[in-house]
């Protein structure tokens, strides 16, 4: 997994979000599905399911199978808002504009012959390179 800019350490009282195991369900055959609910000052914000299979094992330790899935998922999703996060600072810090190419010792930068296209300054198009233009009358 790609790391992870850890610039805010998680402790208590950062917020009022919570997040509570709100129930289990029997699934099949064992199995069963532990519901999450996600709260903000006790109010429900959102819940997150996950499914865990019977193994034989008791249900302490599925819950903490639920738990461990559970903690997979909240760190897939701040992963996800740290690439949207980069993508904008990307966005709102452009790298600033290319400095304009200095002019080299003997290349005028416009062009001696009609108008071209000018890319960072310099005149493109057909270019007499310093020689003379045959006269067409003579």
């Amino acid at each position: 997994m790609t790391e992870v800019d850890d610039r805010l350490a998680p402790k208590d009282g950062l917020n009022s979000y919570n997040v509570v195991l709100a129930r289990m369900d029997l699934v099949t055959r064992g199995s069963a599905r532990f519901t999450f609910a996600v709260t903000s000052a006790l109010l429900p914000v959102a819940e997150l399911s996950v499914e865990v299979p019977a193994t034989g094992q008791s249900l302490d330790r599925m819950t903490v199978e639920a738990h461990d899935a559970l903690i997979d998922i909240l760190r897939q999703l701040v992963f996800r808002a740290e690439v949207a996060r980069r993508h904008h600072d990307k966005h709102a810090n452009p790298p600033p504009p290319a400095a304009p190419v200095p002019e080299a010792e003997g290349f005028p930068r416009e062009s001696s012959v009609g108008p071209g296209l000018r890319i960072n300054g310099v005149v493109t198009g057909v270019e007499t390179l310093g020689f003379e233009e045959p006269d067409p009358y003579s």
